[in-house]
């Protein structure tokens, strides 16, 4: 279910196995547990802060809530953003200024501002935040970018996968990947295979620990901006000089 300012991250914590019971566990729990080894510290009950019970549907809130509930995101924040690195899929002007984006390609106000960001003067880096708890069709198409990234054709396939959220089963992942020209049995087999799963969970990781609380989330410029960006900001962003 859309939320006002974006998809909440705790329907996406819940989509990866990494949550054992419930969205977040108990409603008072006091940790995040992405494997048995690495967890994520917090403090507040976030179900409380959104009045989503355990398992249950989230719906909008107002502003005074998403606030605080933002907040409480990024209290489980152990560590900055990760610093862009060679698996990081980016592009744009090299000396451009970096934004990094953790998007859902089943997420319309992810599209929204992929069409936004495109003619900024800015380099974007993409990484994958797959809300599964609404969107169950949003890691499969992350798997299939990933898939398409290994014959050289992510970006491609990204534009692909944002251009017609509506069509995300496998046989339009199929069409794409042949629209492309991409290997057929070698997209199906590594869209499927160990190596582009591990690739979006480290991506997944990487956002939670960063305090990720919503999709699309914008990194740029030492700061955090969270769902739909305002104008301001993307005033901001288009009156950068290369």
């Amino acid at each position: 279910m859309l939320c006002e300012r974006g998809e909440l991250a705790e329907q996406a914590l819940g989509g990866l196995g990494f949550v054992r019971s419930g969205l977040l566990g108990d409603v008072r729990a006091q940790r995040l547990d992405l494997t048995d080894r690495d967890l994520v510290r917090g403090s507040t009950s976030l179900h409380s802060l959104v009045g989503v019970p355990p398992g249950g549907d989230p719906k909008p809130r107002p502003p005074a809530r998403r606030a605080r509930y933002a907040r409480a995101m990024g209290e489980l924040s152990s560590a900055p953003v990760p610093p862009l690195g060679p698996a990081d899929h980016v592009r744009g002007p090299e000396a451009a200024p970096l934004v990094v984006v953790y998007g859902d390609y089943e997420c319309p106000f992810c599209a929204a501002l992929e069409l936004q960001l495109r003619d900024l003067p800015i380099r974007v880096a993409f990484r994958h935040f797959p809300v599964r708890g609404s969107h169950p069709r949003a890691f499969a198409a992350a798997a299939a970018a990933e898939a398409a990234a290994l014959q050289g054709a992510f970006w491609p396939m990204h534009d692909a996968l944002f251009a017609d959220q509506g069509r995300l089963e496998d046989p339009h992942l199929w069409a794409r990947a042949e629209r492309l020209g991409l290997d057929l049995a070698r997209f199906d087999a590594d869209r499927r295979g160990p190596e582009v799963a591990a690739r979006i969970t480290a991506d997944f990781r990487g956002g939670v620990r960063a305090g990720v609380p919503t999709t699309p989330t914008m990194f740029w410029d030492g700061e955090r901006h969270a769902g739909r960006p305002g104008e301001a900001l993307m005033d901001r962003l288009a009156n950068l000089v290369v």
